[in-house]
């Protein structure tokens, strides 16, 4: 299965092999998703947090130790989807698709704007820069 997302970009391109610099990003670096948003999949409260960072890690044990657990019913259906290995495929494919062109009209719009932002990839999600709009 591929993932929705790129772990690399071009900006990270630099130090990417360099264990020094993985070792000062892996503390930066966190990856955060749930099948409501990330999957359409409304209802199903399940969010994933994949980080490295131990004091994240450390928070999220204290505060959500006993959220942790996803019912019986919803494990069930989501080892269902999961396990429908075509199906996830095709919908992946539709997903990035769709994604794509959302996140092109969202950046040409800024660019009309003169809004410089960061490209991402994979995502919906813009870094935008509206330092100019603010006032000093």
């Amino acid at each position: 299965m591929n993932s929705l997302a790129t772990l690399r970009h071009g900006l990270l391109e630099v130090g990417w092999d360099n264990p020094s610099w993985f070792h000062y990003l892996r503390n930066y670096i966190h990856i955060t998703g749930g099948l409501s948003k990330d999957f359409g999949l409304s209802g199903f409260r399940i969010g994933i947090v994949y980080t490295l960072n131990e004091e994240i890690q450390q928070g999220f044990s204290r505060v959500y130790g006993y959220l942790l657990n996803a019912s019986t019913h919803t494990q069930y259906l989501v080892a269902k989807i999961f396990g429908d290995e075509a199906w996830l495929e095709k919908y992946i494919k539709l997903v990035r698709k769709r994604l794509t062109i959302s996140n092109a009209a969202v950046v040409d719009a800024l660019k009309a704007i003169d809004v410089p932002c960061f490209e991402g990839e994979g995502t919906l999600s813009v870094w935008a820069d509206f330092r100019s709009y603010l006032k000093e």
